[in-house]
């Protein structure tokens, strides 16, 4: 028998390990060559659904990281124009700086207009009192209403320099500003007021002559010490208010620029942790 199956073999074929395997051997050995192959297949299953996934992963980091880069490029956008609002703010504020220093150096002529002014009506009182006291030579009763006069005159000459003091002093506290038509209006009634006591000086000098036109003189002076007064500080108010105005508006512009400085800091913050995050996902 050995001897048939060695004449069956080929010679020169090579033997395989299965050839000395019963029927109940091979069939384990298939059995489990067909587990390794299922095993090899699930395995392969596996590592494409792995790669599915994580190419569905890297498509979404792509796109979240593209979406983040849209959204810097806004934040830079919005950074950029609180830049520019920030310069146009510091801007305005320089611009009424030089404004409210126009505004105080006007106002500094204006107060030594009127102190010129000042001078020129204690001038002018003065020669009132010179004519009074020449008119002193003529009757006794004259003298007395002439004293009486220029006692009245006095009062109202005080009063009228105590005003302009206290007003003189409002405008160094409160600043200076540019002429408006109520302030040109009130240089123009100055200029009358200059004028009209010089007319009321020739009407003194005629007193020698007549005591009526004295009378009729000192009443017209005295009828419009009070309207000026009144002029001068309307026109002060009115300049003062626009002073006030002007502060308010470059305190505003101010804040507005302390907001624009807060929201452009916040915003370069979120740009930069944006930035890293886009950089995370690049590597």
């Amino acid at each position: 028998m050995n001897s048939s199956q060695s004449s069956d073999q080929d010679p020169g074929r090579k033997p395989s390990p299965f050839d000395n395997l019963s029927r109940e051997d091979l069939v384990k050995k298939c059995k489990g060559l067909l587990g390794i192959a299922q095993k090899a297949k699930q395995a392969k299953d596996e590592c494409q659904e792995e790669n599915r996934r994580l190419k569905e992963q890297l498509g979404h980091f792509e796109t979240q990281k593209n979406a983040d880069k849209e959204c810097i490029k806004a934040m830079q956008e919005v950074a950029d124009s609180y830049m520019d609002q920030k310069l146009q703010a510091t801007m305005k504020v320089d611009e009424l700086e030089k404004q409210m220093a126009k505004l105080k150096a006007q106002l500094a002529s204006e107060v030594s207009s009127h102190e010129e002014k000042i001078s020129s009506m204690r001038e002018e009182m003065d020669k009132l009192a010179k004519v009074e006291r020449e008119a002193r030579e003529y009757s006794a009763e004259r003298f007395q209403e002439l004293q009486e006069e220029n006692a009245n005159l006095e009062k109202e000459r005080i009063a009228l320099e105590q005003e302009l003091i206290k007003l003189k002093g409002s405008q160094k506290v409160l600043g200076e500003s540019t002429p408006t038509p109520r302030e040109e209006k009130l240089i123009r009634k100055l200029k009358l007021y200059k004028a009209k006591v010089q007319e009321i000086n020739a009407k003194l000098l005629l007193l020698k002559s007549d005591r009526k036109i004295l009378l009729k003189t000192v009443k017209e002076y005295s009828d419009q010490v009070p309207k000026w007064q009144k002029d001068l500080v309307n026109a002060s108010n009115v300049l003062f208010e626009k002073i006030r105005q002007l502060e308010l508006e470059k305190s505003n512009l101010e804040e507005n620029i302390g907001q624009h400085v807060e929201q452009q800091q916040a915003l370069r913050e979120e740009n930069e942790q944006l930035e890293r995050k886009v950089s995370e996902l690049i590597w």
